[in-house]
């Protein structure tokens, strides 16, 4: 498995990306934010990793939505 080093827009390094071919058996699972709101949405991201991809843009764009409103909360 390799990283895909470091992530500019989120500073995030070290993200695993699985190799070509793999199932979601073999991927690690996601980290933990300590935010459950943040938590479940990563997870639901997770859950989409064999649909087909038009499954997983739609899967981003509701994540994407729901990550801004608890953006929105904490910031309020």
């Amino acid at each position: 498995m390799t990283t895909s080093g470091s992530d500019p827009d989120t500073g995030v390094t070290g993200w695993p990306q699985a190799p070509t071919g793999a199932s979601s058996a073999t991927l690690p699972e996601p980290p933990e934010t300590g935010d459950p709101a943040v938590d479940a949405v990563v997870l639901a991201l997770a859950a989409t990793v064999e649909e087909p991809l038009q499954a997983q843009v739609e899967a981003f764009d509701r994540a994407h939505r729901m990550l801004q409103d608890r953006l929105s909360d904490v910031e309020g």
